[in-house]
């Protein structure tokens, strides 16, 4: 038998291994699923667990009608901490993403199984679960690591380069779709900022060379930026944000607009300590998502950066602790113009940033991402850190299941609230970023 027969016959017994482990732990939880339909009463026609979410089994249920719900258990089993984790809209394998491609949406947007579909929604659903339950664990890959040797390049020289290197590169190729090109021509230059071989065919040799201190150097902020207009603005936007909040307020968004607060609080001084000159040198973020984020700026691209990943460094990563492998399944993409991805803010602000599970017909991307303006990203990392939660949230399986799902108004989200939360801790720990200090002469 060849080398390869054998490899296949390996792999083929060890799917068959565990697809029959699957379908007996399956079957395990033929008892919780009957205690699920007795806590909910008549008017059911089955629920099934698939997974857990928030430390709770998460099951799908079938009503006589043919409408399907979510639902949690109250409790999580002791004999049942292995249940996979599931998502609820974030991925290909999500709750949301896996049972949409076999049901069908009703005009007010409810799901519903059809009469001729109800007798193999159990084993769809057991599909989904055995996908679940035999995913690899994703592994986190190297951590970006600040390297001190390389010299430091203001962020403002940093942005003219790209600027002037881009403006050459269309007076040169003259392109109908000029956005189109810059999504291109981004894509090429962080390549080569990022330190990868790439062939570079938008990006002509004169554009790299103007690009070659941006790829050898570390792009911070300095004091110059730390006072610049455009902070000043971003600052503003900020405490009108807050304001309408509060113009809105009652006893059940209270604890969100409080965390607005705190937030912008925590913002103003850190900002002050950092004009100060008394700002702790912190790096969360890689060099990655600060040239990233230049490019963006400089040629008004959409530019998909890597994953959560290749946007941190450790010192924020450990944040997240067991929950970064499963954070893996997100992309990062910074904006230099609008997209669709930023939609329209329920509290009638300008949206910086979102973390995007789907489109409007309910349609699920296969692999979600953080959308962050890149002007944005420069001025107030407060967003990336909120995104980022959500990312958390989601993808980590942490959050209830009750939390992420719809007919809750946006600020009394407990979603939302943590994700706040999380950008106060955030500017607390880490203050204004992408700075240094000079050297005293």
């Amino acid at each position: 038998m060849s080398f390869e027969n054998s490899d296949a016959d390996h792999r083929a017994g060890a799917a068959s291994s565990l697809s029959a482990r699957a379908d007996t732990l399956w079957q395990s939880l033929f008892p919780l699923n009957g205690a699920i339909r007795s806590n909910l009463g008549d008017g059911l026609a089955g629920a099934w667990v698939i997974g857990q979410h928030g430390g709770l089994p998460v099951a799908v249920v079938l009503r006589s009608d043919g409408r399907i719900r979510y639902c949690t258990a109250v409790a999580m089993p002791e004999d049942m901490a292995w249940l996979p984790r599931v998502t609820y809209r974030a991925g290909r394998l999500s709750l949301s993403g896996f049972v949409n491609r076999h049901v069908r949406l009703t005009e007010s947007g409810e799901l519903f199984c059809p009469p001729a579909q109800q007798p193999i929604l159990p084993e769809i659903l057991l599909h989904c679960f055995m996908e679940n339950l035999c995913k690899a664990k994703p592994e986190v890959p190297a951590l970006e690591n600040y390297n001190p040797d390389r010299k430091p390049l203001r962020l403002g020289a940093a942005q003219q380069m790209a600027a002037a290197a881009f403006k050459e590169a269309i007076r040169t190729a003259k392109p109908e779709d000029k956005a189109g090109f810059a999504d291109r021509w981004a894509d090429e230059a962080f390549a080569y900022v990022s330190g990868k071989e790439t062939e570079l065919r938008a990006v002509n040799s004169a554009a790299a060379a103007a690009l070659a201190s941006v790829r050898d150097s570390n792009v911070h902020r300095d004091r110059r930026d730390l006072v610049s207009g455009a902070l000043s603005d971003c600052l503003a936007a900020s405490k009108e944000s807050v304001a309408i909040l509060e113009s809105r307020s009652s006893p059940l968004i209270e604890p969100y607009v409080q965390a607005c607060r705190d937030s912008l609080e925590a913002f103003s001084f850190s900002l002050e300590v950092a004009r100060s000159g008394r700002a702790t040198n912190h790096k969360p973020f890689s060099q990655r998502l600060v040239k990233g984020a230049v490019l963006a700026q400089a040629t008004g691209a959409v530019l998909r950066m890597g994953t959560v990943t290749d946007a941190l460094a450790e010192v924020f990563a450990r944040r997240f602790g067991d929950a970064l492998p499963y954070m893996q399944g997100a992309d990062v993409l910074v904006a230099g113009r609008d997209t669709p991805d930023f939609g329209v803010h329920p509290a009638g602000t300008r949206v910086l940033s979102s973390f995007v599970t789907g489109r409007p017909d309910a349609t699920v991307l296969d692999i979600p991402h953080v959308c962050i303006r890149a002007a944005e990203i420069l001025l107030d990392p407060r967003w990336i850190a909120h995104e980022f939660q959500h990312v958390r949230q989601e993808l980590a399986s942490e959050s209830r299941m009750d939390d992420l799902l719809g007919g809750r108004d946006y600020p009394d989200k407990a979603t939302e609230l943590e994700a706040k939360i999380e950008e106060c801790e955030f500017i607390r720990q880490f203050g204004v970023l992408f700075w240094r200090i000079p050297a005293p002469h």
